[in-house]
């Protein structure tokens, strides 16, 4: 009896064993890696930004704020920033007048005008709490607009070079000379007042702005 042929089946007829999704599953592991490696850094970049700001922002906004108070300051302080040049009357554009325009007053002021006013010893006594108006200064004398400007400095201390400020002011009840005095202890609204009382000294042609009348 003749035994039955075994055939053995063509390698080639025999299906792949791999799965079919494995190409993908590697595409997908790659693009999630990158995408948390790109997470990674954007949450490095923030986290550095706000160190960055913490550590420099403060200190930077400081020393731009105190620029700018320091500015309007010099502007403002000729009487009390010492000079070594003698001085010389500078001219300054004439500002455009608001209402009525006052007089020019051309005299110094005489020797009684500079005696201490009785009660607080301040001319604009709320110069530091409200904005001053024009209404303020009408009506006041060159000497008393000068005074009036340099209370503002004064109630915080500020050391004077001219005379006739310092003798002033050292017969007042209240003022009490501070050497660490520093301009940053003005605030915004004082800053205002003080350049607003000074642009209306220009504008009347205030003689005394700017000079020493030396001490009476």
């Amino acid at each position: 009896m003749e035994k039955n042929a075994v055939t053995k089946p063509d390698s080639s007829e025999i299906p792949s064993e791999q799965p079919a999704s494995s190409s993908k599953n590697t595409c997908c592991i790659f693009a999630l890696i990158a995408l948390i490696i790109l997470a990674l850094f954007f949450i490095g970049a923030v986290i550095s930004g706000i160190i960055l700001w913490k550590t420099y922002g403060s200190a930077l906004t400081g020393k731009l704020t105190n620029s700018i108070a320091s500015t309007i300051t010099n502007q403002v302080t000729d009487e009390i920033i010492p000079s070594t040049t003698p001085f010389t009357r500078r001219n300054s554009p004439t500002p455009t007048p608001i209402g009525s325009v006052p007089t020019p007053i051309d005299r110094l002021p005489p020797d009684g005008e500079q005696q201490v006013l009785s009660g607080s010893g301040q001319i604009l006594p709320e110069s530091n709490i409200r904005n001053i108006t024009r209404a303020d200064l009408v009506g006041l004398t060159p000497w008393e607009l000068k005074v009036s400007r340099n209370e503002i400095y004064a109630r915080h201390g500020r050391p004077f070079v001219h005379q006739d400020l310092a003798c002033y002011f050292a017969k007042t009840s209240w003022y009490v000379k501070d050497p660490n005095y520093t301009d940053s202890r003005l605030s915004q609204l004082e800053q205002r007042n003080a350049v607003f009382i000074l642009n209306y000294e220009k504008e009347i042609g205030s003689p005394v702005w700017g000079v020493d009348t030396g001490c009476r």
